[in-house]
């Protein structure tokens, strides 16, 4: 069967293909992280994760491949929708900050590393 770029099952793959390529430090990432965020971003698509999860996902694929300042752009934003929406302490919050951390660390920033790590909310 043919699913289609908007099928919830087709998004979920190439999210993942994405990943495993942004891992491997190769732009291809970039590019299926970039069309993701377009077919998320249509209004009628229903994904089971929001327009920001992918701009974090890019962002944090920006950051792997040393592409520091788009990269934060795209964190930030993706930080202040969540912590808006969701709070501080839930996981898509949490994973923003995580991506923050490395990209300030990646970065040579310390203050900046310092000032997100205290937003690292830790279970108990």
């Amino acid at each position: 069967r043919v699913l289609g770029p908007a099928h919830a099952e087709t998004v979920v793959a190439q999210s993942s293909l994405a990943t495993i390529l942004c891992r491997q430090k190769k732009a291809e990432g970039e590019q299926v992280f970039r069309s993701l965020l377009a077919v998320v971003e249509q209004a009628a698509l229903q994904s089971r994760y929001p327009p920001a999860y992918y701009r974090d996902r890019l962002g944090w694929c920006l950051g792997e491949l040393g592409r520091y300042p788009e990269s934060e752009s795209l964190l930030l934003g993706s930080y202040a929708e969540f912590s808006g929406k969701l709070g501080a302490e839930h996981a898509w919050t949490q994973l923003v900050v995580s991506h923050l951390v490395r990209l300030y660390q990646n970065w040579k920033r310390p203050a900046q590393v310092a000032a997100w790590q205290a937003k690292v909310v830790t279970k108990k």
